[in-house]
């Protein structure tokens, strides 16, 4: 009888320490795919950032094209205006020339 009651008692431990370890293995498993989701999500991040950097370098160059464009603009407004200034004087000695 009390060898029934210690064979008993070392079953029932050996259950629980199943029962314990099957839900720490459980537990491994969850951390496991969350950590896969983790990495996941990591490299689709590392990913758009990529992406992300692509886009700015275009739109730098688009702003420094642009910066260029609108100097050179300037540039040729300055000269219009100097020519026109030009043309009034060659006009005014034309017209008094005659």
């Amino acid at each position: 009888a009390e060898q029934e009651a210690y064979v008993e008692d070392l079953q029932r431990e050996s259950a629980y320490l199943t029962a314990s370890l099957q839900n720490e293995l459980e537990d491994v498993h969850k951390i496991e795919n969350k950590m896969m989701e983790i990495t996941t999500l990591l490299r689709q991040f590392g990913d758009m950032v990529a992406e992300q950097q692509e886009d700015i370098v275009v739109i730098h160059e688009q702003a420094e094209r642009s910066k260029k464009n609108v100097q050179a603009g300037q540039d040729n407004l300055v000269d219009a205006g100097e020519r026109k200034k030009k043309s009034k004087h060659y006009m005014a000695i034309f017209i008094a020339s005659m």
